[in-house]
């Protein structure tokens, strides 16, 4: 069916930029060949399918050792929200939004992960299958006393993915550090976040109402491959107790 309404557009645009208009026409049923537009359609895809084979297949940077994605904290969630972080907080700054490290944080979903990076060399296709979502980078200010309901989300969904945050759990009790002092003493805090989740997405309802919000444009997965591309080569992204479960 497919291959039908591409040929029948090609046909349709091939009338309808004539200058020339019908004055009349007849019109019958004529038994299309699957072959003759199975070859049609082909020759225009195919141009289109080489070009994009290749850019999936470009070398984009390398990594050492194989980075895997799971709770409540993986090499591979650190390296996808630390670098998240570092792109978002770059805008916040430019833009006047937050210059504070100690009061501006990421957090990010398991759920948006969506496989693992091999060791050896690292391509764009393999970072389209990572990120195959068009998610982008939004920063949202929430006010401090919203973190308790951070920590228990972060306590229920045993961990999500976080940079410059780090979190200590308990059914009884929450702590958490922020930043390089280990706590913000503004009235308000900067999350990092996709635009999926400060829509409420993953039931990140705490989002959802921010007191501002800026939309970056951003997409996150074409900040993951400049900076592959920028750096070559990923660092080993070790275990670093972000969250503690107990």
């Amino acid at each position: 069916m497919f291959r039908f309404l591409i040929f029948g557009s090609i046909v349709f645009l091939t009338f309808t930029s004539c200058e020339t208009q019908l004055s009349s026409y007849s019109s019958g049923n004529t038994k299309l060949d699957n072959s003759v537009s199975v070859h049609a359609v082909d020759s225009i895809v195919l141009p289109y399918r080489k070009a994009m084979t290749a850019q999936m297949a470009e070398v984009i940077g390398y990594t050492d050792s194989a980075l895997f994605s799971y709770a409540p904290e993986s090499p591979l969630s650190n390296f996808v929200a630390d670098v998240i972080f570092e792109t978002g907080f770059e805008y916040a700054k430019s833009n006047s939004i937050c210059t504070d490290s100690n009061d501006i944080f990421c957090l990010l979903n398991f759920g948006g992960i969506r496989t693992s990076l091999n060791q050896g060399e690292i391509t764009r296709g393999e970072i389209y299958e990572l990120m195959p979502f068009d998610n982008s980078i939004v920063i949202v200010e929430i006010t401090s006393d919203s973190l308790d309901g951070i920590l228990d989300y972060l306590y229920r969904m045993n961990g999500q993915p976080l940079s410059n945050f780090s979190a200590r759990l308990s059914a009884s009790s929450n702590g958490f550090s922020l930043g390089p002092n280990g706590k913000s003493n503004s009235e308000f805090v900067y999350v990092i976040t996709s635009d999926y989740l400060a829509g409420g997405g993953d039931k990140m309802t705490f989002l959802q109402n921010p007191s501002q919000r800026w939309d970056t444009g951003i997409l996150i997965r074409e900040c993951l491959i400049s900076y592959i591309q920028e750096k070559k080569k990923i660092p080993y992204y070790p275990i670093e107790n972000r969250i503690v479960i107990n």
